[in-house]
């Protein structure tokens, strides 16, 4: 019998190195004959392309409150799910997004609050698995002032400190209403990560 699709989630602070990640497990899944379809959040399409300008600073005239964001990504999240993510899993292609609902529980939580952002989201379809790269703040800002690139909206210690804590109280609330999350010690050398991520996915094959 052919294994069903997965839809698995990786998610972190910025700088957690969870792009990397996508990456090395979609390679390990092609390795072993698995379709799979990498994706992200923000997405390509019409309202994550506006997000993406919201967050970058050097586009000033498309800067957006706080309190709109967080209705912006929930749009997104739809038409990623509509358009890509459902019929991709229903074709048996697994699916592999760089961020998901954690995400806005997380950043957009600072706003509106965890539960307003959980309550905005609560239809969307839950991932087979989460993946949480736990880094410190202070690493992941190493990490990012390593890159070189312009500090994006949330790129700042203190905001990312607050995010952290959000990120907790979010996906203690998933936990609770019976989401799969695997949290990986993200500070570990990239190859020891991917490991833990694979054996992870594996159990669910």
């Amino acid at each position: 019998m052919t294994n069903p699709a997965l839809f698995i989630a990786i998610e972190g602070l910025d700088g957690s190195g969870g792009t990397t990640q996508v990456r090395l497990l979609a390679e390990w899944l092609t390795a072993r004959s698995v379709p799979v379809q990498c994706t992200r959040e923000p997405t390509d399409g019409p309202v994550g392309r506006l997000i993406r300008r919201a967050l970058s600073p050097q586009d000033p005239a498309a800067v957006l409150g706080d309190t709109v964001l967080p209705y912006l990504f929930a749009a997104d999240r739809r038409d990623h799910l509509d358009r890509l993510v459902l019929p991709q899993l229903q074709a048996g292609i697994t699916v592999v997004t760089d961020r998901y609902v954690p995400s806005s529980l997380a950043y957009q939580g600072l706003s509106i609050g965890v539960e307003a952002a959980l309550e905005l989201n609560a239809g969307f379809r839950a991932p087979d698995l989460t993946v949480v790269l736990e880094v410190s703040p202070e690493e992941c800002m190493r990490r990012i002032a390593a890159r070189g690139d312009t500090l994006e909206r949330f790129e700042d210690l203190d905001r990312l400190t607050a995010i952290r804590t959000c990120y907790a109280s979010g996906l203690a609330r998933l936990e609770a209403r019976g989401d799969l999350i695997l949290r990986v010690d993200g500070a570990r050398p990239v190859h020891e990560v991917a490991d833990r991520i694979r054996a992870a996915v594996a159990q669910l094959r």
